[in-house]
């Protein structure tokens, strides 16, 4: 090993390159629908989720699994990609609605919000940018989290 990195010191330059940017410099960067999974999420508590009248999501032992809440995840590839960061957007299956994370920087809420046209393509320019959110799977891949893509730093996740 050591006679091989020897010889590495003569032939490579050490370079560093950095390159800072303001969040108002940031090139836009744009999503692009891939694929779809359906899921039926529940919690630590064996819990799913419904659909109440008000168009809230709570979590409730159910006798009928039909009853429960189908979610579609929609999984985006970005440009330019980034390989920490996957995009997702959530909505209730068979129904527009969408999660969204909206309201001030400070405080900002996990909300549903009707939409009625087509999320084939996000521009992060855009106020559509409040759909998606980057997924993020733990090591053992027994729980996730999501953090808003337009409100970095803010997250909500499923039980570890």
């Amino acid at each position: 090993d050591t006679d091989l990195l020897g010889n590495f010191d003569a032939v490579l330059e050490e370079s560093v390159t950095c390159i800072s940017y303001d969040d108002e410099e940031r090139a836009a960067c744009s999503y692009r629908l891939m694929s779809r999974e359906r899921h039926q999420m529940k919690d630590d508590r064996d819990r799913s989720l419904i659909l109440s009248e008000n168009l809230q999501l709570l979590a409730m032992s159910l006798q009928q699994p039909k009853d429960a809440v189908q979610l579609d995840m929609r999984y985006y590839k970005s440009t330019p990609s980034n390989e920490d960061n996957l995009p997702v957007v959530l909505s209730i299956s068979s129904q527009n609605l969408f999660l969204s994370c909206v309201g001030p920087a400070d405080r900002p809420r996990v909300h549903l919000e009707k939409w009625d046209r087509k999320l084939q393509n996000i521009s992060s320019a855009s106020d559509l940018l409040r759909f998606v959110f980057f997924k993020k799977v733990s090591g053992a891949g027994d729980h996730f989290e999501l953090e808003s893509a337009m409100h970095r730093g803010w997250f909500f996740c499923t039980s570890r």
